[in-house]
């Protein structure tokens, strides 16, 4: 009759109060616990024949009632765990070779799934010591028991998320060994789940056994498609952003090899989307593995999709060429197979129109597009620059800046054109429509209030490097402060938000100090120079530092500038009177007339073979010799009132350096002579802006050494 009662008040559940559902739940717990009783006693007794029979009634409440209660989700927690149905289930779990032993994982299942505190409640009576022997459990429980297990342990990945750790063992062993499609599946969803969390990852990466399942899985069409997707997707958190290292991650690539090798070849593209998801965010966070997955063919595979029939595939294409693109070595790779030329032809064909549907997400092809050419004109190197100013890449993202329309990324077409034709003297686009210029600073106070601009998220870092970068034109120069752009970077800067941030405010200040003065021709309302004092004093950037030096050193000297003598280097080949002459002023020599060799950084070979050649001919040269620390403005200035000759090694490098730029300017304000070199590697080079002005109509010495010799002991004659 109790039994009847029971399940009588189970089938009407949905009709009951909270506490007649309590009540029979608690008055089951009670029954099957006086059952176990009587067993116990009849065991006690030596009655054999009791003990093997089952009781049905026990069986049928088991099945029948307890996991429909539990699952009744408007019961609380503490009311589920007051009724002694968790303790219940953990100790049948707890016994060995009993009948009930499916029905109480079935009801763990459940109560793990109930809510966190009962899923806790289930941690602390001791549920993953029953399961901390592998072979053990692998050997004693059945297909269902486990599944029920598997089932508990996917419950705690969103609940004890750190606890499941203590059963990886079994579930990587179980993910490698079991047959069965369902616990299959659950072990697949306990890795991905547990994954979520960075601390977890390497644990998996250092598994040879299980990556090389989750790669098997995702590559066999006899699994189920949502196992390979679960496996995507585990492999895709491995990789995420602020997870592993480009080092830690390293062990990866072996996989996504093989996984890429066979992408051509996927007939099922749901597979083909989440690998393509999961190679976007590799290569978007590992540029350093960049090299290795080109040659793979990835950059080709996603072009090859770009072209196949409007689809999610084609969006995930698109995002592989926007991560691929997130580094300059990627960028070199990708101009050398001609993709510069193909993304923007493409780019060219696509209509605003080609939009794809994902739920409820639009996603426009072209506007994908916008971004990866944004990063071409962040990362490429001058070459790749010409190539795509060639193809009128510039004038097509000012008409995307200029249109504002916000689903075809206006904001990214503004940063691309700022970081492609920023150190362009006198551009046409920019000085008839200074809109960049207040789009660029209406973003950098969005960022800095993190809010979205024009329907996206953008770091703070993006828009002030590209005002940073426009300020390395002299003409851009006036412009920046027509519009303010000045006292939008210094307002509400703070120091030490990252070292990026740094970096670009000193850049923007340091090449800004070249054209104005910072005190008197801007705004009262902001304090320049605190800004520049505060970067050069308290910023763990060693670069922001040095940047701000230089903008404290021209403003020290910004009012007492000016022009060089005139000084002509010739390019004919020196005669023979002009060879004795300079050798009769070698002889005369003293030591006080030194050479200074101003050069970037980057041209640092180039000035020791200079350095050298001249040193073998008698002459005291100085350079810096540490690129790596570089040297301070007051050694710099030392140098070069200490030197009769200042040697330029010209190149566009020289030009865009804030170093050599004070450097130059400083000695040419020294009045000292100076002599222009560039190599046969820079010969097609032409000086425009700052340094057109101060070299005038300066003659070049090209590659020749004696040459340039015979010009250095010329202008060290004239100097005395």
């Amino acid at each position: 009759q109790q039994h009847n009662y029971l399940l009588l008040i189970n089938s009407c559940s949905y009709l009951c109060e909270m506490e007649e559902q309590l009540a029979a739940l608690k008055a089951t717990v009670d029954a099957i616990n006086n059952a176990n009783d009587k067993d116990n006693d009849n065991a006690n007794d030596n009655n054999e024949e009791d003990e093997n029979v089952p009781n049905n009634n026990i069986q049928r409440l088991w099945l029948d009632v307890v996991p429909k209660m539990v699952a009744l989700s408007q019961i609380q927690a503490n009311d589920i765990i007051e009724t002694g149905v968790v303790d219940l289930a953990m100790k049948t779990f707890k016994k060995e070779n009993n009948d009930h032993l499916f029905s109480a994982t079935n009801v763990l299942a459940l109560c793990a799934r109930h809510s966190v505190t009962v899923a806790k409640y289930v941690i602390e009576l001791g549920f993953f010591d029953v399961i901390n022997d592998v072979d053990a459990v692998l050997e004693k429980f059945s297909v269902n028991v486990l599944s029920n297990i598997l089932l508990c342990l996917v419950r705690f990945t969103s609940t004890a998320r750190f606890e499941v750790m203590r059963a990886f063992p079994l579930v990587a062993r179980g993910f490698v060994e079991m047959r069965d499609s369902r616990l299959l599946l659950f072990c697949i969803f306990v890795l991905r789940n547990i994954t979520v969390e960075v601390q977890h990852r390497q644990c998996i990466v250092d598994n040879k056994d299980v990556m090389e399942k989750l790669t098997a899985t995702i590559l066999s069409p006899l699994d189920s498609v949502d196992s390979r997707k679960l496996c995507c997707e585990t492999l895709e958190n491995l990789v995420h952003s602020d997870g592993l290292s480009e080092e830690e991650a390293t062990p990866l690539v072996p996989y996504i090899r093989r996984l890429l090798h066979h992408l051509p070849s996927e007939e099922n593209k749901e597979i083909a989307y989440e690998l393509f998801h999961f190679c976007s965010n590799f290569y978007l966070h590992r540029p350093s593995s960049h090299a290795v997955l080109y040659d793979c063919g990835t950059v080709a595979y996603a072009f090859e999709y770009l072209f196949k029939e409007p689809g999610r595939i084609q969006i995930l294409a698109a995002s592989i060429l926007i991560g691929f693109t997130w580094s300059p070595e990627s960028v070199i790779l990708f101009a050398k197979d001609g993709y510069l030329e193909r993304i923007v032809d493409l780019f060219n064909t696509l209509s605003w129109d080609d939009e794809v549907v994902n739920g409820d997400d639009v996603t426009c092809l072209k506007a994908q597009l916008v971004v990866v050419l944004c990063n071409l004109c962040l990362y490429g190197n001058e070459q790749h620059k010409k190539v795509l100013m060639d193809k009128s890449v510039h004038k097509t993202l000012h008409g995307i800046m200029l249109e504002n329309v916000p689903k075809r990324q206006p904001m990214n077409a503004a940063l691309g054109l700022a970081n492609l034709v920023g150190n362009v003297e006198n551009n046409p686009m920019l000085e008839a429509n200074t809109f960049i210029f207040d789009m660029l600073c209406d973003c950098l106070k969005h960022a800095r209030e993190k809010k979205t601009f024009m329907g996206f998220e953008y770091d703070v870092s993006e828009p002030m490097g590209a005002l940073a970068n426009l300020s390395v034109s002299d003409s851009n120069k006036v412009l920046l402060h027509a519009t303010k752009c000045m006292e939008c970077i210094c307002t509400d800067f703070k120091i030490g938000v990252d070292d990026t941030s740094d970096e670009y405010t000193a850049k923007f200040i340091s090449n800004m100090s070249f054209k104005f003065d910072l005190v008197n021709d801007f705004s009262d309302n902001v304090d320049i120079s605190s800004v520049v004092n505060s970067i050069k004093q308290n910023s763990k950037s060693q670069e922001a530092r040095r940047l701000a030096t230089i903008a404290l050193f021209q403003q020290k000297y910004h009012s007492n500038q000016k022009h060089p003598k005139a000084v002509c280097v010739t390019a004919t080949t020196a005669t023979t009177d002009m060879a004795a002459d300079t050798d009769t002023v070698a002889n005369t020599l003293t030591s006080n007339e030194q050479v200074m060799i101003s050069f970037p950084s980057c041209r640092y070979a180039d000035a020791v073979e200079v350095k050298e050649f001249l040193a073998s001919h008698r002459l005291k040269v100085w350079m810096n010799e540490d690129v790596e620390m570089g040297m301070t403005l007051d050694s710099m200035a030392t140098a070069v009132e200490e030197s009769t000759v200042v040697l330029v090694l010209l190149s566009s490098d020289y030009k865009h350096s804030q170093m050599c730029r004070a450097e130059c300017e400083y000695a040419a304000q020294m009045g000292k002579q100076l002599v222009l070199f560039i190599t046969n590697a820079d010969s097609g080079y032409t000086a425009d802006g700052w340094l057109f002005k101060v070299t005038g109509d300066m003659e070049i010495v090209t590659g020749d050494k004696q040459q340039l010799f015979d010009e250095v002991m010329k202008h060290i004659s004239k100097s005395k």
